[in-house]
């Protein structure tokens, strides 16, 4: 089966939805996908960034709506979280515009940033689209050159079933491991 058409008429809904869970993997892939002609550029940069953005506010809000719950004070409480967060969180707006390029930062940040009630929502908003943006671009910037890589060791690979396992594969273990939290929450006696 031919994914190609597929892709080109619903690829970059998946493609935001895939960068909205599990970022990284699935823009480098989009990348790699627009080397191949899969994609057009500004398009595959769009999406990445509106699912980057989106992943950015839902957890800002969310943590502005349940600030006071003790899963998001724990979440704040691990000692690397919290050695970043204090280092950066008296200059928000620089934490809000870089802490999409740490990795491992994504989730605490946007949930310092709104408990710690440093930067306005409309504040973070317009930073973390800017900022999403930048980091799309640059996403598929790497992907194209990590698929010319690939075609130069390779050639051209014709089966875009074969570039698409490494996402698949990610989204699926980011996945299984909020489903095995989950289970071992609801496992613990209350």
């Amino acid at each position: 089966m031919d994914l190609d058409p597929l892709l080109v008429e619903h690829g970059l809904w998946l493609v935001f939805l895939g960068t909205a869970i599990s970022s990284d993997s699935v823009a480098l892939t989009a990348g790699v996908l627009e080397q191949r002609g899969v994609f057009e550029r500004w398009p595959t940069i769009i999406a990445i960034a509106l699912g980057g953005w989106v992943s950015d506010i839902v957890l800002y809000l969310a943590a502005l709506l349940f600030s006071t719950r003790p899963s998001v004070a724990k979440a704040l409480d691990h000692p690397a979280a919290d050695r970043f967060v204090s280092r950066f969180l008296g200059r928000p707006i620089l934490l809000a515009a870089l802490f999409r390029f740490v990795p491992g930062s994504r989730t605490f940040v946007p949930l310092a940033l709104a408990a710690g009630g440093t930067i306005s929502f409309q504040t973070y908003a317009a930073v973390t689209a800017v900022t999403a943006l930048v980091w799309g671009w640059l996403m598929v910037a790497v992907g194209h050159q990590i698929g010319d890589f690939i075609q130069s060791i390779w050639g051209t690979i014709r089966e875009t079933e074969s570039i698409l396992v490494w996402p698949a594969l990610a989204i699926a273990v980011f996945l299984a491991s909020i489903a095995w939290r989950v289970w071992h929450v609801w496992r613990k006696p209350r």
